[in-house]
């Protein structure tokens, strides 16, 4: 069985670690978040 946690401020870093260009955020994201990949996006 999967366990989904929840994202947390701590799992920022990796998060973004995985986002390695625009067109990559683009396609999680849409335009919601923008390139490059901030706290402050993730905070909010």
């Amino acid at each position: 069985m999967i366990k989904l946690l929840l994202f947390t401020q701590v799992d920022f870093e990796t998060f973004k670690s995985w986002i390695s260009n625009a067109e990559k955020l683009f396609q999680f994201a849409g335009p919601i978040l923008t390139y490059p990949l901030t706290d402050n996006q993730l905070t909010n």
